[in-house]
């Protein structure tokens, strides 16, 4: 059995150059090989896909040897030669664009004039445009250009298929990461819930060893929520308990986490802070709350080389329960 080395037949040097690095990493690279291919196959002056949105077209990929177009520049659409084509106004290949009525509209830059045309559409399963794959020419073509049409409209179609498939799985992905979120949130307050909690508080945790930084943690336990939904019923509750989380993240960091970890208790994670700092921050936690009408316990402490930050939640609580037996002491005592 005879083995050929080198590109299959009909390949373009692109591609064949290509096919050491398949897979490509999405549509991008995929539309840019494919239009590396065609400029080498057929010529014309340039290449490009562009993406329609919301009735306009910007370029996406684009390949010319006379001058560059970046991505995202904004092209004609309302009158344009892929709106058209699309409308079926125009026809797809024009080898000479001067004796086509139709092709009086603007074309992609207005640094180019148009003497041929070939064009695409990327469609969706239902039917509708995405994009298209198009090719101008300052100059007339040969007719056989409309011979190779067929094969234009092939790699417009696993382009449209490939571009199909990643936007669903874009669309699942943020799915996937809005579900993930959901499930890592409290529905009430909208801060971590415990689950959430306990993934922020290893993978703080985690990154403390990784760097030999100190975190800080915080307990904050509410003051009388029970009493509340006996007295004013659950949405008073539901509303203190609100008030409670919108207050302490008013007083942390964007970098620092708030969770609901019980139903009346509050967990808070400061990333790089330690020493005399967690005292302030305890304090400044305690003001936040006042100010919203909330009373609450709170304990606050820190990991150090020598006590990584779960054993400081567990101080953190000690402190809280400490902080709520000072507060009930006269009380009792006035009774």
């Amino acid at each position: 059995m005879r083995v050929v080395h080198g590109p299959a037949p009909g390949l373009s040097r692109a591609v064949a150059a290509d096919l050491a690095e398949v897979p490509w990493s999405g549509f991008t690279e995929a539309a840019d090989a494919v239009l590396a291919h065609l400029q080498e196959r057929f010529g014309m002056d340039l290449w490009v896909v562009t993406r329609v949105r919301e009735g306009s077209q910007e370029v996406h990929v684009a390949r010319s040897g006379a001058f560059r177009i970046p991505q995202g520049t904004p092209l004609p659409w309302l009158d344009s030669l892929s709106r058209q084509i699309h409308a079926g106004s125009a026809p797809r290949v024009a080898t000479d664009a001067r004796i086509e009525m139709a092709f009086g509209a603007p074309g992609v830059d207005r640094r180019f004039r148009v003497g041929a045309y070939l064009g695409v559409p990327l469609l969706t399963e239902e039917g509708h445009l995405r994009g298209t794959l198009c090719a101008f020419s300052g100059n007339r073509q040969p007719d056989e250009l409309a011979l190779e049409l067929p094969v234009v409209e092939l790699f417009a179609r696993l382009l449209s298929t490939l571009l199909a498939k990643e936007e669903f799985a874009h669309e699942r992905s943020e799915v996937a990461a809005a579900a993930y979120a959901m499930a890592n949130r409290d529905p009430l307050t909208g801060v971590l819930n415990r689950r959430g909690w306990e993934r922020a508080l290893d993978a703080e945790e985690q990154r403390c060893l990784r760097g030999g930084r100190c975190s800080a943690v915080a307990v904050v336990d509410l003051d009388g929520l029970s009493q509340i939904n006996d007295s004013l019923g659950h949405e008073a509750g539901d509303e203190l308990l609100v008030r409670a989380a919108r207050a302490l993240e008013s007083a942390v960091r964007p970098c620092d986490q708030v969770a609901r970890v019980e139903g009346d208790v509050f967990g808070l994670i400061a990333a790089d802070a330690g020493g005399e700092g967690v005292r302030a921050w305890a304090a400044r936690l305690g003001c936040a709350l006042r100010a919203a009408g909330v009373q609450a316990s709170i304990g606050a402490a820190a990991s150090s080389p020598d006590r990584p930050l779960s054993d400081a939640w567990h101080a953190a609580d000690a402190a809280m329960r400490a902080d709520k037996q000072s507060r009930r002491g006269p009380r009792r005592r006035a009774g």
